[in-house]
């Protein structure tokens, strides 16, 4: 990827009061949405920092919209990469029948690679706005951090991708104690699948699951870890 380019990523899965964008996210650059009828989860800020290609899947007949940003070092060949998988994606579900969807996302990856003789490293961000709407990270040689975020001032819980390796000393300077931060493994060269009202309704129910205190936080992180790492090549299954 080009220097100075960076994705900043952030998801809200638990909140009962608004939450406050991290610093980086005070852009005018910065995207915000939401994924569910909840007032505070589901909400996300996402920018990108850099050149990016865009390219959109729209299947209106069955109500799916599909936003693909690629990043990669050359912005053309960037701009092939996410046309190219826009239409992979076109017929994903009908060449892969039944099986599960981070198993079609990575399926996706290896058909892309047969398609080029030389895969430029890149990183895609994928989102579904439709009933079920999603992200989707696409990452091929770009090593993307997994960040699980706690605010100590409103007990939120959001879930931050990003690729800049500064991204949690950038927030402690200017919040030295708020948050707390939990380290997942990197994405890199292989999908990841954030349905985002499951990840909400998942994190809802370990809450209540285990204590909230800080043994229980760190339970309720690595339950969503075996949620998020689940192996993308296996087709079937929950």
């Amino acid at each position: 990827m080009q220097s100075g380019q960076h994705v900043y990523g952030a998801l809200v899965l638990s909140a009962t009061t608004p939450v406050d964008p991290f610093p980086v996210h005070v852009n005018a650059k910065t995207v915000t949405g939401t994924h569910t009828e909840n007032k505070w989860r589901g909400r996300y800020h996402l920018l990108i920092e850099g050149e990016s290609a865009h390219s959109v899947l729209a299947l209106p007949q069955r109500n799916k919209y599909t936003t693909i940003k690629l990043l990669s070092a050359n912005l053309l060949e960037a701009a092939y990469l996410a046309e190219d998988l826009k239409n992979l994606m076109t017929d994903l579900d009908s060449r892969y029948e039944g099986a599960r969807f981070l198993y079609k996302l990575n399926q996706t990856m290896k058909d892309l690679r047969s398609d080029w003789n030389q895969v430029p490293p890149y990183l895609a961000i994928l989102e579904n706005q439709s009933e079920h709407s999603y992200f989707a990270l696409l990452s091929h040689q770009v090593s993307t951090h997994i960040i699980g975020v706690y605010d100590g001032v409103n007990s939120s819980v959001r879930l931050v991708w990003t690729t800049d390796p500064d991204f949690i000393q950038g927030v402690r300077k200017t919040e030295p104690t708020r948050y707390v931060f939990f380290r997942y493994p990197d994405l890199v060269d292989r999908p990841m699948f954030l349905n985002t009202q499951l990840l909400c309704a998942r994190w809802f129910q370990w809450s209540r699951a285990f204590d909230q205190t800080t043994d229980g936080l760190l339970r309720t992180f690595n339950a969503l870890e075996t949620l998020l790492f689940k192996d993308p090549t296996v087709s079937t299954g929950s």
